[in-house]
């Protein structure tokens, strides 16, 4: 496998004299299957002889690596005289770390250094049990369970994981005490994680019932901010092709733009589109959303065509069913904010001027357009998939003209002489 990324025979004599001798080739072929470029891949294999040679005049085995043998190559590498300068110089030392990184973490992958067990905190079998019940038949994603475990851990320590002995009053000082510690968003948070972990509880029969009506509503007005969007012209400059050389991830983003302002996709949308979701003969598409919901929405021509350019020319050869994946090793799904770094990088390149840079900008501006085309708020809230008609309702503010037309004069009297 070596004689595919180094001709010279003197480089393959050093790395085959190596302590890192035995497990190159494999090393080189995983980082092949996980996308890297070939300057990246020979970068990461002169690191792990490196590394090897370097450790082993100190009495250092390669079953003995560990996070304390790269922090001492780390502070070797500004005055590293054990190689020859051509051999040492294959990259910066930023380069060069991460190379020592991979190659230890593909170490403990095979076993050959033992894996570090990193001691996680004990999640209370009461909340274990509320995130798979949420899980299972709620189709709560593990990133809300996440945000909701962070609330619920110092909840259960203040008042004890013993769910028959909660009382109201308990209850309200928590979460009283929460909010005048924090700022707004987290203790609407707060408010949020506890009323629905006890209304679990309430469920499950493990605590008194109303338990969730002793806590106070955070003080709030709905629909008071208006939501931000774009115009026509900014969406059609933020969903022209790219063909910038430059970026190798353009084409991938391209077609993420387009099913953001198309179709008004949430970003996890996006991220969890998988190829199978894709029919291409009907032309649609399937979404699952929140709590599993699952809807198939028609699949433009411009959408459709932008993905299967990215398919052809852009995706990664990856065992992953997923439809986009990262541009750059190791390869995988995205990430949802990377659905949002996406928005935010052609945001930069256009220069289109808004104040927000996120994914959902488009999505408020599909739902504002088809306003203006005359669409009825029923209509744009199944088209953006709301559960409720009340949380389409706050784009009806939008409507400056609509608005105009009902708005009252306001009342005066005439002066008295």
């Amino acid at each position: 496998m070596l004689e595919e990324f180094f001709e010279h025979r003197f480089v393959l004599r050093r790395l085959r004299s190596s302590g890192a001798a035995p497990y190159l080739d494999d090393f080189a072929t995983v980082l092949v299957k996980e996308g890297y470029k070939r300057s990246t891949v020979r970068s990461f294999l002169r690191t792990a002889a490196h590394l090897a040679d370097w450790a082993r005049p100190q009495g250092i085995e390669v079953a003995a690596f560990d996070d304390a043998v790269l922090q001492a190559f780390d502070a070797h590498l500004p005055s590293c005289g054990c190689l020859r300068k051509d051999a040492r110089g294959h990259g910066n030392s930023r380069a060069v770390i991460l190379g020592a990184i991979r190659f230890l973490d593909y170490l403990r992958h095979c076993g050959v250094v033992a894996v570090v067990s990193v001691q996680v905190p004990s999640v209370p079998a009461l909340l274990l049990e509320f995130e798979s019940w949420m899980r299972r038949h709620r189709g709560v994603r593990d990133t809300t369970l996440h945000s909701y475990r962070r609330h619920l851990l110092l909840f259960l320590k203040t008042l004890g994981e013993d769910a028959t002995r909660y009382t109201s009053g308990d209850v309200r000082r928590f979460v009283l005490d929460r909010a005048a510690r924090s700022g707004r968003t987290n203790a609407r948070h707060t408010v949020t994680a506890v009323r629905v972990f006890l209304r679990y509880l309430t469920v499950q029969g493990h605590c008194e019932p109303d338990l969730a009506q002793g806590i106070p509503r955070f003080a709030g007005w709905a629909k008071a901010a208006l939501p931000r969007y774009l115009g026509k012209d900014a969406i059609d400059r933020l969903t022209e092709p790219c063909n910038d050389p430059g970026l190798p991830a353009c084409v991938r983003d391209h077609a993420i733009l387009l099913l953001l302002a198309r179709l008004g996709l949430r970003p996890a949308d996006v991220a969890n589109l998988r190829l199978e979701d894709l029919d291409w003969e009907s032309a649609r598409l399937r979404v699952v959303g929140k709590s599993r919901r699952e809807d198939w929405l028609p699949l433009p021509q411009d959408v459709g065509d932008a993905i299967l350019r990215y398919m052809e020319e852009a995706r990664p050869d990856a065992g992953d069913d997923h439809v986009f994946l990262t541009s750059q090793a190791p390869i995988g799904p995205l990430a949802t904010t990377t659905v949002g770094a996406a928005v935010f990088r052609t945001v930069q390149r256009t220069g289109v001027r808004t104040r927000s840079k996120g994914a959902y900008i488009l999505r408020h501006s599909v739902a504002v357009e088809l306003l203006r085309q005359g669409a009825s708020l029923g209509q744009i809230g199944v088209i953006l998939r709301h559960r409720s008609v009340n949380t389409t309702a706050i784009y009806a503010k939008v409507d400056i003209a609509m608005l105009r037309e009902l708005a009252q004069p306001w009342p005066t009297t005439e002066a008295t002489p």
